[in-house]
């Protein structure tokens, strides 16, 4: 009797277990049904059209307004798709990606059907990474390095910019075992440069509180100067070579005319003393018309000769006299303690 009445008890709590999962599976199912249709008021339908309308013209923060109030009347996964195309466009990335988070699980309209939304939301995500997705270009120093970003597998450092999501990220370095972390903020639609900095090995780190130690300059032992010799003015050569020159040439004018007047002017006169003894009246004037031509050119030459030789040996007496023209000397002398500067003139 009593196993009958355990096996009764037993029965009825299996029965009312399986009522009660029963009616649970039936409510669930109803709240799902309500999820997957609902159906626009005209308020709604009024208010997404206009949004859509807007959104052609380029007046997204009017078309943002028109949405959210279509939302606040009621949940629907068609007024999520337009009001994160709306944050798309604004470049308001975050926002959008959670309404196209929400189409999903919003009620879902009879028109357009789901499978044409969901086709939508495809291309509008594909267009949201586009405009709001970040990169970032790594810069190692060396081709050894390896990077990992976030909880991404760690890889040897990239060629090509690495699309992420807009935000702050981690990417851990490692180099020949040792390994070191840094951040870098990825700004939507944009390339952010990293110069990833290789671990140093701690061996090789100078200890932080080790300073310099000031070096004291070294003194060095004052050198002795040693005297400089007197500068003297020497005596200008110009006047000397002139003398030479002039002296010089003067003396080879001079015997050129002793040689002359003895040879040439000679001869002639001899000529111009033949023809008179000859009595030859023409050959005399001819003669001694070249008689007078020589004389008067050797004459000439006697002058010439003469006052150069004379020049010369003014210029010889001037030269003597320069070099007796006062100078001018200084010398430094050494001394304890210093030197002294000595000035001497010569007159």
């Amino acid at each position: 009797m009593q196993a009958m009445n355990r096996y009764v008890r037993a029965a009825g709590t299996f029965v009312a277990s399986g009522v009660a999962a029963l009616i649970a599976l039936v409510s669930l199912t109803t709240t799902s049904w309500a999820q997957t249709d609902t159906e626009l008021t005209e308020s709604q339908l009024d208010y997404n059209n206009k949004g859509v309308m807007l959104i052609n013209e380029g007046k997204y923060d009017e078309a943002l307004g028109y949405f959210q109030s279509s939302l606040a009347i009621g949940e629907a996964n068609v007024t999520y798709l337009n009001l994160g195309r709306t944050y798309a466009r604004m470049e308001r990335c975050a926002e959008a990606a959670a309404a196209f988070e929400r189409v999903e699980s919003a009620p879902k309209v009879k028109s357009p059907p789901p499978a044409a939304i969901d086709k939508i939301l495809k291309r509008y995500r594909a267009e949201l990474f586009e405009v709001c997705s970040a990169r970032i270009r790594l810069r190692c120093p060396d081709e050894k390095v390896s990077v990992a970003i976030d909880n991404a597998p760690a890889v040897t450092c990239p060629q090509l910019p690495v699309p992420v999501t807009p935000g702050e990220h981690r990417v851990q370095v490692t180099f020949e075992g040792r390994e070191s972390v840094q951040t870098v903020d990825a700004k939507a639609g944009e390339v952010t440069q990293l110069d990833v900095e290789v671990p140093q090995d701690p061996a090789n780190q100078e200890p932080a509180d080790e300073k310099p130690v000031a070096q004291k300059p070294v003194e060095q032992a004052p050198t002795a100067l040693e005297p400089i010799e007197p500068l003297e003015s020497e005596p200008s050569n110009g006047l000397r070579t002139a003398a030479w020159v002039s002296s010089i040439t003067g003396g080879a004018l001079l015997v050129t005319g002793l040689v002359v007047d003895q040879t040439v002017v000679g001869s002639r006169l001899d000529e111009v003393e033949a023809a008179s003894t000859a009595g030859d009246r023409s050959a005399y004037d001819t003669r001694l018309e070249e008689y007078e031509q020589a004389r008067d050119l050797n004459r000439a030459v006697f002058i010439a000769g003469g006052a150069l030789a004379a020049s010369g040996v003014v210029m010889w007496v001037l030269s003597a006299d320069e070099a007796d023209a006062p100078t001018a000397g200084a010398s430094v002398t050494p001394r304890e303690g210093g030197a002294s500067l000595e000035v001497n003139w010569r007159w």
